[in-house]
């Protein structure tokens, strides 16, 4: 949920919390509930009626910038307009609680989350009206910049995942699937949902598979429902389940395929009526 106002000296200020019931969604889904005008109707109803949020991150924003279409720009910009206040966007790699249980290390101490600031610029001169046109745009105009920070993302994660290969300890404990001494919870979910990869040898982890983790893991930690592309849907539900056979009390969210649009717009239908009472989540460790 966010919230924008002005201080005495006329500087914005914006809030947002992460309300339940949280949903997240690929890149792929937000173009096509952005495309889909009856998809996008019956979710907006039932994101509203629910009271929850709409989870964005800027890896989402990262992506769009491969779109070359200016009115599919358009489309996701006023869906997220129509969603407005119920949504959240998140530095998934920054921001304390995502991927890293204390966020990225600046060098200053402050954190900056550009999508946001640029939301608080534009509210000023737009008569205060918070709106979410022109910053999909941005990440298409700003292409060669925001395609190259994210390849160089790309690039980072696979390399690490990449390593865990050719560690004979950390193969071993993916094979016993049991929990590691000392194992924080973002290191078991981390570890349920690369499982595969690090037991089979001829798997190849590349920037695509990079891509889709930093979706998964982002919204592992803080959502009840997401929409991934099949085989990350799959990889989501089995790592649930493993983690539930360790022990684990901690519930990941609900996961979804392509083909299960139906069934998602159900589960956010049968969420419980909004009551008025904000239910804030704090992302567990």
């Amino acid at each position: 949920m966010i919230s924008m106002f002005s201080t005495e000296a006329g500087e914005p200020r914006m809030r947002q919390s992460l309300v339940a019931p949280a949903i997240y969604m690929d890149h792929w889904a937000i173009r096509k509930f952005s495309e889909d005008l009856s998809l996008r109707d019956r979710f907006l109803a039932a994101l509203n009626r629910s009271g929850g949020t709409l989870l964005l991150s800027l890896h989402n924003f990262g992506e769009f910038s491969g779109m070359t279409d200016e009115q599919q720009a358009a489309a996701a910009e006023l869906f997220f307009d129509l969603a407005l206040p119920r949504l959240f966007v998140a530095d998934f790699g920054g921001d304390p609680g995502f991927m890293q249980r204390h966020g990225r290390p600046t060098e200053d101490g402050k954190r900056e989350n550009l999508i946001l600031r640029e939301m608080a610029d534009r509210w000023l001169g737009n008569g205060n009206r918070l709106t979410m046109v022109g910053l999909v745009g941005d990440s298409v105009e700003n292409r060669a910049i925001v395609n190259r920070a994210l390849q160089d993302l790309q690039v980072s994660v696979a390399q690490t995942v990449n390593s865990l290969k050719i560690d004979p300890a950390k193969v071993a404990l993916a094979k016993s699937d049991k929990r590691a001494q000392g194992a924080t919870l973002r290191d078991l979910v981390m570890n349920a949902l690369l499982r595969d990869f690090v037991v089979d040898a001829a798997a190849v982890f590349g920037p695509h598979d990079a891509s889709d983790f930093v979706h998964a893991m982002g919204a592992a930690m803080s959502c009840e429902l997401v929409l991934l592309d099949g085989r990350w849907a799959h990889k989501m539900n089995q790592a649930d389940r493993r983690l539930r056979k360790m022990g684990v009390t901690h519930r990941l969210p609900r996961a979804f395929a392509p083909r299960e649009l139906s069934q998602f717009l159900d589960a956010i239908e049968a969420m419980p009526l909004d009551n008025g009472e904000q239910k804030v989540k704090t992302i567990p460790w």
